[in-house]
């Protein structure tokens, strides 16, 4: 097929077609999947496409020393599904989501002439700029680029440590740092998952009260924070590329660290367009690894859920609860670290007529569960959860939604979060009057 001149107007050419007949994309082309050639030159279907190619010249200089296989990955990461003209893509900062999942950030400069300049940047923060934009095609457009846009999927994550560019990128290069310089207990075969804490993390973890011994111990202590550094890797074989694999309630992930598991739980919100995480963990896929966005540090836990309680005066009664059960034993160490308790503060416990009386006598239902350990251990089975479900999880609950979760007793546990943002939690059959 010989293309049309006037490529700015309507034109049945195909994308293929104008990519084979310029010296400029001859070879950028004839490099592309062969399935995605054939896509390319399909002008009949619905599919548009947006093509951003790069100048011969640099073309052939970025293919130096590189496999067949990954001159084709470089080449399908230039490649979106959709028609983007570049008057859509500079209105504001816009995201190219690639046929191979990558994506790429385009943000607009202004030349010496006052004249608007696409630029699309990638992993590293390198920008790489539109040198003829807006070729039409008939299945789609093309736009000519001065140099090639390496995927971060030709990145390893020691290029990530070796180049602070490249973290700086992403807001990461506060904990990129720290981890260059601990032993990671990594090896070439294997492959990983680095959640990555954004830079903003550290002044989270700064301010929050419950935190300060262990932000000031990181600040001091280089063992505990390589060990912490270790805690936010995972060994992932291939199956933790994108979030839905990452996430889950039920399956945990052991972490360079060889006694410290972490189990990340992200809850998804449905809207029009499908599942959306409420986290922003966003994907960074890399030659061997992958990297996660995160807002938070995950601060290592030193305590187990009975030390957890016995130290807290305020829960002395619910302490002396899961002795008489042997929760330890029977509870806590078995499920490790799936262990949600909901334990009564000591006020909780008071018979409520004689706190009509303005005294301080316990309830005959303590008195019960203290004498008889049978009766000890079913109500601690059922305010426990065998999940890993904390705070900020429950946090992700919307307004006037019900949620099951169930308790080592058998028995559903219901948390209502009313349009208030109040957090009630009952069973069926529990009175609403009775629920907490």
């Amino acid at each position: 097929m010989t293309p049309r001149k006037g490529l700015g107007g309507v034109d049945k050419t195909s994308l293929m077609s104008l990519l084979r007949s310029n010296s400029e994309t001859e070879e950028f082309a004839n490099d592309l999947p062969p399935d995605l050639q054939r896509d390319l030159e399909n002008t009949d279907g619905p599919t548009q496409y947006t093509v951003t190619a790069p100048s011969a010249q640099s073309w052939r200089q970025m293919k130096q020393g590189k496999s067949p296989e990954a001159i084709q990955q470089i080449a399908a990461s230039h490649v979106t599904k959709g028609k983007q003209c570049s008057s859509d893509l500079t209105k504001s900062s816009q995201r190219m989501k690639r046929v191979n999942g990558q994506q790429n950030e385009v943000v607009c400069t202004v030349d010496g002439n006052n004249k608007e300049v696409p630029k699309i940047k990638d992993s590293c923060g390198n920008t790489h700029a539109f040198t003829e934009p807006d070729k039409a095609a008939g299945n789609g457009v093309l736009h000519m680029l001065d140099s090639p846009v390496p995927p971060s999927s030709t990145l390893t994550l020691k290029d990530f440590l070796d180049r602070p560019e490249c973290a700086k990128a992403h807001n990461i290069d506060k904990f990129i740092k720290d981890l260059k310089d601990c032993d990671l207990y990594m090896n070439d075969a294997d492959q990983y998952a680095l959640i990555a804490p954004e830079n903003s993390a550290f002044d989270w973890w700064k301010n929050y009260p419950q935190f300060q011994a262990e932000y000031q111990r990181y600040q001091t202590d280089k063992e505990y924070r390589c060990r912490v550094a270790r805690y936010h890797i995972v060994k992932h074989d291939g199956n933790l590329k994108n979030i839905t694999a990452f996430s889950g309630h039920t399956d945990g992930h052991r972490t360079n660290n060889k006694k410290d598991e972490l189990y990340e739980t992200t809850y998804f919100t449905k809207d029009k367009m499908g599942s959306k995480a409420t986290t922003n963990f966003d994907s960074i896929p890399l030659k061997d690894s992958s990297i996660y966005k995160t807002s938070r540090i995950n601060v290592i836990p030193e305590k187990t859920v009975s030390e957890v309680v016995n130290s807290n005066p305020e829960l002395s009664r619910a302490a002396k609860i899961m002795e008489v059960a042997d929760a330890e034993n029977k509870i806590t160490k078995p499920n490790k670290p799936k262990n949600l308790f909901l334990v009564t503060e000591n006020e909780g416990w008071l018979d409520p007529r004689s706190k009509a009386l303005g005294k301080d006598l316990v309830s005959p239902d303590f008195a019960t569960y203290e004498r008889y350990p049978e009766l000890a251990e079913k109500y601690t089975l059922l305010n426990h959860v065998p999940l890993y479900l904390w705070g900020g999880d429950i946090g992700y609950f919307d307004p006037n939604t019900v949620h099951r979760f169930p308790s080592s007793a058998g028995v559903d546990l219901i948390f209502w979060m009313n349009d208030k943002g109040e957090m009630r939690i009952g069973y069926d059959g529990l009175p609403k009057d009775q629920w907490v």
